[in-house]
C-alpha cells in the first residue's frame, strides 16, 4: 500500500469517526492530486475532501486547485442526490404497485450474478470479471 492509499483510508476512517485525519502525504501537489483521484474513483471524493480541507497542508496547495476539488466535489455530491432521489421515486412507485422490493448492494449482486454480463454495475472494474 503506498501513502496516498494510506492516506485515503486515514481519511474515510477520520469520516466515520467525525475526526480530523492523520496525514501522511507532503505538501507536494502530486500526491494531493493522486488521493483526490483515488476519491473520485471510489466515488467517497465529499468524505475525503471533507476531512483534508482544512488540513494545513491541503490549504499549502495553489487555490486554483484547492477551487478545482471543490467544484468537483459538488458535482459528485449532486449527482449522488439526484441517483438517490431517482431510486426513491422507483422505489416508491413499486410500493404503490403493491410490490415490495429488496435492495441490495453491489458485492451482494457479485455473488448472485458472478458473471459481469448477467448485471449492469457503475464501476469499470467489475466489467471485467467473467
Amino acid at each position: 500500500m503506498n501513502c496516498v492509499q494510506e492516506q485515503f483510508l486515514y481519511c474515510m476512517r477520520a469520516f466515520m469517526e467525525g475526526t480530523t485525519p492523520k496525514t501522511c502525504i507532503t505538501e507536494e501537489p502530486s500526491e494531493w492530486q493522486a488521493l483526490f483521484v483515488l476519491a473520485a474513483q471510489q466515488m467517497a471524493l465529499p468524505m475525503v475532501y471533507g476531512t483534508t480541507r482544512a488540513l494545513p497542508e491541503f490549504q499549502a496547495q495553489p487555490e486554483e486547485f484547492r477551487r478545482e476539488v471543490r467544484r468537483q466535489t459538488m458535482g459528485q455530491t449532486a449527482a449522488q442526490i439526484c441517483r438517490t432521489q431517482a431510486f426513491a421515486a422507483v422505489y416508491q412507485d413499486l410500493l404503490i404497485q403493491g410490490i415490495r422490493p429488496v435492495v441490495v448492494k453491489g458485492l451482494v449482486c457479485r455473488e448472485l450474478y458472478p458473471s459481469c454480463l448477467l448485471y449492469t454495475s457503475p464501476s469499470p472494474r467489475d466489467r471485467t470479471r467473467s
